[in-house]
């Protein structure tokens, strides 16, 4: 069951009326949280989330999540975040016995994570993992909070709460851009030049493949790897493209087809608690150690490469298509106004359908005018044929003339040289598996290595971004990634 459309309304009237839930301490919560130095502020666009947490860690595994590309200061300096989020470590079990209706967070089939709705307390929640939201639209305020508990989803108490709050940043996000006029688009995402190819296809025609061989071996830097964020410049000349925060999730088969990714699947098929059969994720903090490309905030979108599914050999040319053909296959997998995997589970208030489909016409007229189309009928599935298409859409795009921006820039044994390629070890995290380039030290667990709490892996240089706000900060202790 989805969220009902007039809770909306209701929870506004409650949160401005004072309604706050009077069996949970929340401005107790709040004035704690006010003095914690464990802070982040989230920045996309002109949306900005800030997030408290009384717990450091907690901060630390969701800067992880993010991989860095959208944190933009560990103060609050800078203009007003449109939210606020806490999360609020606690040992006492906050939210037993809420009761209430179902709601679905994520729907993804056999994946699907539903949680509670209160019947009793507007915009009160419960997640799947029994933490408690509490969602104050009028002050623009989302508490998290909660504990550890055996059986849990996660591997430890600030993995629980840092899950659901990844969800809640990311869904705040969205509709931030929704108001700019933006959308979700299905589909992975590269940046060449610092130009956005979104590449469209249906499902299993080699969306993900594609983009890992543009990753390897045409010197893309990463942007999406299932859902893209679209929304226009300030002067409606053209569209920005930025990653739906999340991992690049890559199948078994498409693993296979890369040498240098079948020994980072292999050393994560042994790692502590790494599920059987799941695909491999690598998450956008993990990708410039275990690629070797960095990762981009965001780029400006020309070009929209379509993936068919005919049957036959891998295709050899890449080939312009008209508006015509191409309007259907865009207009299937623009996520908006209805994402039906994402939900609007919180009842926030979001610009009308009308709004929304106008936002989706306003970008689907960009086809055969400033965004290029090229189709690519049938995706390679071995490295030889994948490196021939790669060639392929970079002369398209005119780039066979321009050397590799990073190549000449990696000392030798630096990951943008040894990359995958080289030794790989393993550690445990919030996220999963993690897996970095350079053999295993006594810090880090070898494969098979089957229990314990997540050591820390050797620190190492945070992958190339673009520069942040703020001054020196610490780094993530297993991914190197600065926290601000």
């Amino acid at each position: 069951m989805t969220a009902r459309v007039h809770r909306a309304a209701d929870l506004n009237a409650a949160a401005e009326h004072g309604a706050a839930p009077s069996r949970w301490p929340v401005p107790a919560w709040w004035d704690a949280l006010a003095r914690s130095s464990a802070a982040a502020t989230v920045a996309l666009s002109s949306a900005r989330v800030s997030v408290l947490s009384n717990n450091p860690r907690v901060i630390e595994e969701l800067v992880g999540y993010l991989g860095g590309k959208a944190v933009a200061a560990r103060s609050a300096s800078g203009p007003d975040p449109d939210w606020t989020v806490g999360i609020v470590d606690t040992p006492e079990p906050v939210s037993d016995g809420i009761g209430g209706e179902p709601v679905v967070l994520h729907d993804f089939g056999p994946d699907t994570v539903a949680g509670t709705r209160s019947e009793q307390h507007p915009g009160v929640f419960v997640d799947a993992d029994g933490q408690l939201v509490i969602v104050d639209a009028a002050t623009r305020r989302i508490i998290i909070a909660g504990r550890y508990r055996a059986g849990s989803l996660y591997p430890h108490r600030e993995a629980a709460l840092t899950g659901i709050a990844h969800e809640i940043v990311r869904h705040l996000l969205r509709l931030r851009l929704e108001y700019q006029g933006g959308l979700v688009v299905h589909a992975s995402a590269v940046s060449l030049q610092e130009e956005a190819v979104l590449i469209v296809g249906d499902k299993r025609a080699g969306k993900s493949t594609l983009s890992t061989a543009l990753l390897l071996h045409g010197d893309a830097d990463y942007l999406a790897g299932d859902r893209v964020f679209v929304w226009p410049l300030a002067d409606r000349s053209g569209w920005l493209a930025a990653g739906w925060p999340t991992a690049l999730r890559l199948n078994p088969g498409t693993v296979s087809i890369f040498a240098g990714l079948r020994a980072v699947a292999d050393a994560a098929r042994h790692a502590p608690a790494a599920p059987a059969g799941r695909k491999l994720h690598i998450w956008p903090a993990d990708i410039p150690g275990v690629l070797a490309r960095p990762v981009r905030r965001s780029a400006v979108v020309t070009t929209v490469l379509f993936l068919g599914t005919e049957t036959g050999q891998p295709s050899t040319e890449v080939r312009e298509i008209s508006r015509e053909r191409a309007l259907p296959l865009l207009a299937s997998n623009l996520l908006t106004p209805h994402d039906p995997h994402h939900p609007n589970w919180l009842d926030l208030p979001r610009p009308s359908d009308g709004e929304l489909s106008t936002a989706r016409a306003a970008f689907l007229d960009q086809l055969g005018g400033p965004l290029r189309l090229l189709e690519l009928p049938v995706c390679g599935w071995t490295e030889p044929a994948l490196r021939t298409q790669v060639a392929a859409v970079l002369g398209k795009l005119r780039r066979t003339d321009q050397p590799p921006r990073h190549a000449a820039q990696s000392p030798a044994g630096s990951p943008a040289e040894a990359g995958t390629l080289g030794t790989v070890s393993v550690v445990g995290s919030a996220r999963g598996p993690l897996v970095l380039p350079g053999a295993p030290s006594a810090a880090v667990p070898p494969p098979g290595h089957d229990g314990g709490e997540p050591r820390q892996a050797p620190r190492r240089a945070a992958p190339t971004e673009e520069p942040t706000e703020g001054g020196p900060s610490d780094r993530h202790p297993t991914t190197g990634q600065e926290v601000h």
